[in-house]
């Protein structure tokens, strides 16, 4: 049975000469992108992509990190398991470098655990930490960790409707939208009939 070929990103991370060049073009992009804007205010976001580096990317991140300070310019990396930092080449540049951490509910005590041993948290840290609620649906909200050096708070985040069903990932919700968007000819309309409704079922 024949193997699956590697992915374009695959092949180019296990080609030893080609990986160094791709990644050092592309952090020379973002740096000339950040210095030509030095007065506004931006934001990198390095999502699933991140755990592709390796440590010929590390010096990159320390520096997207130094740099951005005198540049006005945010460096957030984005992850769903903290196992992949720690197994990331890169995870020194990470911890030791960003002043912020941000940390979303995890009923895992676990998860949890691990999570304090990495980012060094103390008792009251983990106490905030674990006592993060969450409720889904319209009126639903999330409370968010958030560490930043040494201090540590909890924000709450409730979205209006309007913004909710922009961003919802719920299959029912979504496909309602969906079919009101065919009907109306537009996402404004098909938004704002769907808010009426979810008014009238939840709040009246």
């Amino acid at each position: 049975m024949p193997s699956t070929p590697p992915s374009p990103a695959e092949a180019i991370k296990g080609n030893s000469k080609i990986y160094p060049l791709v990644v050092q073009i592309l952090f020379d992009f973002a740096f000339e992108m950040v210095a030509n804007h030095p007065d506004a205010i931006k934001f990198i976001d390095i999502e699933e992509g991140w755990t592709t580096l390796d440590d010929a990317s590390s010096e990159h991140i320390e520096a997207f990190y130094r740099k951005g300070r005198k540049t006005k310019t945010s460096i957030r990396i984005i992850t769903q398991d903290i196992g992949e930092i720690k197994s990331s080449k890169i995870a020194s540049a990470i911890k030791n470098n960003a002043a912020t951490f941000i940390l979303l509910y995890n009923e895992k005590a676990s998860s949890r655990e691990e999570i304090e041993a990495f980012l060094g948290m103390n008792a009251l840290d983990m106490e905030k930490y674990a006592s993060l609620r969450r409720q889904n649906g319209p009126g639903g909200f999330r409370e968010i960790f958030i560490k930043e050096m040494g201090k540590s708070h909890i924000w709450l985040l409730e979205p209006f409707l309007w913004e909710h069903a922009m961003v919802t990932s719920n299959p029912s919700e979504r496909n309602k939208i969906a079919a009101l968007t065919k009907k109306h000819g537009n996402i404004e309309d098909s938004i704002a009939e769907w808010v009426y409704h979810t008014k009238q079922k939840h709040y009246v």
